[in-house]
């Protein structure tokens, strides 16, 4: 069982106890190359990162790079595979509570998060929406505005160019997990 970093699991810890469910957000921070990648002439050529796995590297764009003999050597999206954080069925502490995997999420950017998941992590976004609209304003993407606002003033470590899993919990014994 894994014990979860507090930055990012409290609220979701919170929204587990009260509700049985939560999404948790994790930083996307591993990769499988599962070829070798060479750089491109003439910048990085003789810079090549062999097949395994690697710690993710990543500019403020969001662009993915790994170190290789001291050297970044960036990595096309078609060139590495995300290794998930958790599998469906792992039991893992947040908090003082238990939760199983029930999904794991592919990565994606936090400024590519909807309201809706934002609201699954247990941030209330209702709070946040002003209460009159001005004509011809959608209000889906006001609340997915509002939404990353209260992201960003909770986990201002957050950049919107990070990647994230999006894990998909419940309840460890309402899962059928086991308390330890």
């Amino acid at each position: 069982m894994a014990e979860r970093s507090a930055d990012i699991s409290d609220i979701a810890a919170a929204h587990l106890a009260r509700t049985g469910s939560a999404m948790l957000l994790e930083r996307a921070t591993k990769i499988r190359l599962p070829n070798e990648v060479h750089g491109i002439w003439p910048i990085a050529h003789h810079i090549i990162a062999h097949p395994g796995e690697y710690e993710a590297k990543f500019n403020p764009h969001g662009a993915v790079s790994v170190e290789t003999l001291g050297a970044l050597l960036g990595i096309k999206p078609n060139e590495f595979e995300w290794i998930p954080p958790h599998a469906v069925g792992d039991v893992i502490q947040i908090g003082e509570h238990q939760a199983t995997v029930v999904e794991v999420l592919p990565p994606v950017r936090v400024e590519q998060l909807t309201a809706e998941d934002i609201e699954a992590t247990g941030i209330d976004v209702a709070g946040y929406l002003p209460v009159v609209l001005k004509p011809g304003v959608d209000p889906d993407r006001v609340a997915t505005w509002a939404a990353h606002c209260q992201l960003r003033q909770r986990h201002p470590n957050l950049l919107p160019t990070t990647y994230v899993w999006r894990v998909m919990l419940t309840a460890a014994d309402a899962a059928g997990g086991t308390d330890q």
